[in-house]
């Protein structure tokens, strides 16, 4: 297990003090145990253009809306944001939590639009299967590259051009033969934190975290771009020194 908070003992303070290194790291995260996954201290052989700035100790990104398969959902914008009052509100990474945490509200508007967009591509709606409520049969869905084929979830942040994108193999849990569910859970009217976005949505995404500048850098799902996060191409340069 390793510690990457932004706090100094975590592993990237503690190698950049020790190395004289840029407080920068990236992590993918594989989808299964039988793939690599992969961390990058200081850089590495990527390139990622989208960012976002982050905030306080944890990682924190600055959520504006949130659309389903391009249409923006209501929300209550003061979810939204942190209330510097109460200290309740606004958007986070994590990867403890497993799947996807969303007050109620906004968990209710956003299954609420996935469901009727569901429609469109003819999916059909099976028994809810704890710890999710919304369910569908795999008899009709159909697959691509970035799994099966469903309303796309879009997170804009800090402008309409900066949005991390989550397709269905982020989206549609495999629960049982025959049946796939909304990878999404309701937090409740008194989470403190307004969506928590889980390990199963970061999964098979590349994520820079520059410590330094406060900045979150990402890919969205690797699968759009025909690769993973086994994929990376690691040349070892043999030196010789005598």
């Amino acid at each position: 297990m390793v510690g990457l908070g932004r706090n100094i003992i975590g592993l990237p303070s503690q190698l950049s003090a020790r190395f004289n290194l840029n407080r920068k790291f990236a992590v993918c995260l594989p989808s299964s145990i039988q793939s690599n996954g992969v961390i990058f201290i200081d850089g590495g052989p990527y390139t990622i253009r989208q960012s976002e700035p982050t905030s306080d100790d944890q990682y924190y990104i600055g959520v504006k809306s949130i659309k389903v398969n391009g249409i923006r959902i209501p929300l209550n914008p003061e979810l939204l944001s942190i209330n510097s009052g109460t200290g309740f509100g606004g958007t986070k990474l994590s990867t403890i939590v497993p799947y996807t945490t969303l007050e109620s509200s906004i968990y209710n508007a956003l299954t609420e639009a996935f469901v009727i967009n569901s429609k469109s591509y003819n999916l059909t709606r099976a028994e809810p299967i704890e710890p999710f409520r919304f369910c569908f049969g795999t008899e009709n869905i159909r697959w691509n590259r970035n799994g099966p084929v469903v309303g796309n979830v879009e997170l804009e942040l800090q402008s309409e051009m900066v949005k991390l994108r989550i397709f269905g193999s982020n989206l549609m849990v495999p629960v049982t033969d025959g049946v796939m569910c909304v990878g999404l859970l309701d937090g409740g009217l008194e989470q403190k934190t307004s969506i928590v976005i889980g390990g199963f949505q970061l999964e098979k995404n590349l994520l820079e975290f520059d410590l330094g500048t406060s900045m979150l850098g990402f890919s969205s799902s690797l699968l759009n771009k025909k690769t993973s996060c086994s994929g990376f191409s690691f040349n070892l340069v043999s030196i010789d020194s005598s």
